[in-house]
């Protein structure tokens, strides 16, 4: 969703990422004071998600954002285990998955590019 909102003429990346993470900190919340849930870890995965999100619309498609945000939560999830705090944990975790899916990404266009010429 930040990424989808950061492409319009009013938001950018930073304004669509505070935007994304208060609304759903608020829906979050709400569910929270109803049903209860783990409120500091799927706000913290909302938060990183939109990190992800932050992505250059010119760099990356949906596709990428998507398959990122996979990456993100894997890494997250597992990253929470060896980390006291969140902070670290989200930015390293949304940096990483990005940075894993482009290298990737560069590396199959590398392959196929090899694969044609052969």
């Amino acid at each position: 969703m930040t990424y989808e909102l950061s492409k319009t003429s009013y938001f950018d990346s930073i304004r669509s990422s505070a935007f994304i993470s208060l609304l759903f900190v608020v829906i979050i919340k709400l569910i929270y004071l109803t049903v209860g849930l783990d409120y500091s870890y799927y706000t913290s995965l909302v938060f990183g998600a939109s990190f992800v999100g932050m992505s250059s619309p010119t760099r990356f498609e949906r596709r990428d954002i998507l398959i990122s945000c996979v990456f993100f939560a894997s890494i997250y999830n597992f990253i929470l285990f060896y980390v006291s705090g969140i902070g670290g944990a989200l930015g390293f975790s949304a940096f990483f998955s990005v940075f894993i899916w482009n290298i990737g990404k560069n590396i199959r266009g590398w392959l196929v590019q090899k694969i044609q010429s052969v």
